[in-house]
């Protein structure tokens, strides 16, 4: 009885601290429509920010969409900007990029050129269409001659080639934002 008293008090003060100290749970589902991604859901929002990124976001980080079919890339991709401190969410087709960038305004969006259903140009004439403005870099693994000359018709700030440097993405993005602000 003496030892169920004392793990009760033990985790009533750990309960309690993790409530004071003002801690997030990153769980939390975001707008109605875009929870974490599950088997019903093909965007997940990774707009909560923790403690720490919350003091970045003072800067008003950009907000990125990665639309791809490949779940590894997507995640890879979402993490590797969500720590960086940017507003990331990720979609796993056209159809959900688009629904998406009706409800939220995105500075960049990450689109892939080859995926089922929708593929990305097409994606990118039906969010043109509906009056996104994001900044689009497209990425693939292969493209013919004439998807890049519509692709660059179309708009896209610029076409990476799969695999890439996330590094070298994050810089392409970075300097397209300097631009912004000049």
């Amino acid at each position: 009885m003496m030892a169920f008293l004392i793990l009760l008090t033990v985790s009533l003060i750990a309960a309690v601290s993790f409530i004071s100290f003002g801690v997030q749970v990153k769980d939390k589902p975001g707008p109605v429509g875009f929870q974490n991604e599950t088997a019903a859901s093909p965007v997940r929002d990774r707009g909560e920010l923790t403690a720490a990124e919350g003091l970045r976001s003072v800067q008003a980080m950009p907000s990125l969409l990665i639309v791809d079919d490949q779940k590894a890339l997507r995640n890879m991709l979402a993490e590797w900007f969500s720590s960086l401190g940017w507003d990331v969410a990720e979609a796993a087709d056209g159809q959900a990029a688009l629904h998406y960038a009706e409800q939220k305004r995105l500075d960049y969006i990450l689109l892939d050129l080859s995926m089922p259903g929708m593929n990305g140009l097409e994606t990118l004439k039906r969010l043109h269409g509906q009056g996104t403005r994001a900044g689009v870099v497209l990425m693939t693994a292969f493209a013919e001659p004439e998807q890049i000359g519509c692709a660059r018709q179309l708009g896209v700030l610029h076409i990476v080639q799969k695999p890439f440097d996330v590094k070298e993405l994050h810089s392409l993005f970075m300097s397209e934002q300097e631009k912004k602000m000049l």
